[in-house]
């Protein structure tokens, strides 16, 4: 029986015809699988785009201020996993907003994100309901009121 194959930069990725193989073997096709995808991804962004990218990719938030952040705002010592989770999300949550500034700005003609551009981005996501959930858009499993 013929499988299909699919030819990416000159590499040819083909299932895997044995289904009994282990999970270990499997994954690692899946990651070099996802490596190539990244690997092309990555080649076909502009230099601007690639500029951005890597700086995403060296920004992290201060753990710490997370942690303090969570404990004030619960009252209790969150764990790392917590802490890196939380973390993530609010760098994925800027990132968005710089995204949507960045829009904006090249809209009106400028070549820089001013932080004005920023605040309208933000109010762009937020009427959106991109950032946080529109009142009245969730209901309440229980039957009450939110």
């Amino acid at each position: 029986m013929d499988t299909p194959s699919t030819v990416v930069s000159d590499v040819t990725l083909s299932p895997p015809s044995d289904r009994s193989e282990s999970e270990s073997s499997s994954t690692v096709s899946e990651e070099n699988v996802n490596m190539l995808k990244k690997q092309i991804l990555l080649g076909n962004l502009t230099s601007d785009q690639l500029d951005r990218y890597e700086a995403y990719r060296k920004v992290s938030f201060s753990q710490m201020a997370i942690r303090r952040i969570i404990g004030e705002v619960t009252g209790v010592n969150a764990c790392p996993n917590v802490v890196t989770a939380i973390s993530g999300l609010a760098k994925v949550v800027a990132g968005e907003i710089v995204e949507e500034a960045f829009e904006i700005s090249q809209k009106e003609g400028n070549a820089k994100i001013e932080p004005e551009d920023v605040r309208k981005g933000f109010e762009s996501l937020r009427t959106k309901g991109r950032l946080f959930p529109m009142p009245g858009s969730r209901k309440n499993p229980f039957g009450g009121e939110f």
